[in-house]
């Protein structure tokens, strides 16, 4: 089973934890997406992830489907489960997101396309229950070159190792293996503490998965953790 880490609008989460009775969500995104959610299939699990200052894991649902429509539409189809109060309050914050990203504007108010996720399920943790984001959680694919927020896309790594990750000195291999660059010893002069943990095998999350032997540690299937005391 995969997952999925959605950056998340703090006063979405925020009206939607103080609703009851609430069964379903519209996790929105601010442009349509070219109408395809793939990363997750109906059923696998969707976290809200509060961007900064929070930096947290303040709930998670259950991805139900996915569609994109015109923001009034969205409104008039979920109304307050689009974390909401009313369509005016919705088409500012979206409105907001599509002005940083540079989206074109519409002549019509709500009158563009949004992404609907519908996530089904949801629970939103009080405050003193977030998951707060591992100082050490790095990306295996870079973000920038087109790697997700998926958990499948994670490592997590004790800190210096994770300067050393993403320096290109340290990596994972397909068969889990913690493997440390001969460069390391050349540029740093030491490197003794790495080199005693070269060919441990990183342990796991979850359990074994299918796993790409293609050579990139990015086709690698599930996050593990490496580097822990």
């Amino acid at each position: 089973m995969r997952g999925f880490i959605g950056n998340t609008d703090f006063d979405w989460c925020r009206f939607l934890a103080a609703q009851s009775g609430v069964d379903e969500v519209n996790f929105w995104q601010p442009s349509g997406g070219g109408g395809r959610f793939v990363a997750l299939q109906p059923g696998e699990p969707f976290f809200f992830r509060l961007k900064s200052p929070h930096n947290a894991i303040a709930g998670f649902g259950y991805f139900a489907s996915y569609s994109a429509l015109p923001a009034w539409l969205a409104w008039e189809s979920f109304g307050r489960t689009n974390g909401a109060a009313d369509f005016d309050e919705m088409r500012a914050r979206i409105e907001r997101y599509r002005r940083r990203s540079g989206a074109a504007g519409s002549g019509r108010p709500g009158d563009y396309s949004i992404g609907c996720i519908m996530v089904a399920s949801p629970v939103f943790f009080p405050q003193e229950l977030w998951v707060r984001e591992p100082a050490g959680w790095a990306h295996i694919m870079p973000y920038a070159d087109g790697g997700t927020h998926d958990v499948t896309n994670g490592l997590l790594l004790r800190s210096d190792i994770h300067r050393l990750f993403d320096l290109g000195y340290v990596t994972v291999t397909p068969e889990y293996r913690f493997k440390v660059s001969d460069t390391l010893a050349e540029d740093s002069h030491n490197g003794r503490t790495y080199y005693a943990e070269r060919d441990r095998r990183a342990r796991l999350a979850w359990g074994e998965c299918e796993v790409c032997r293609g050579g990139a540690v990015w086709c690698c299937a599930g996050c593990r953790i490496v580097g822990q005391a």
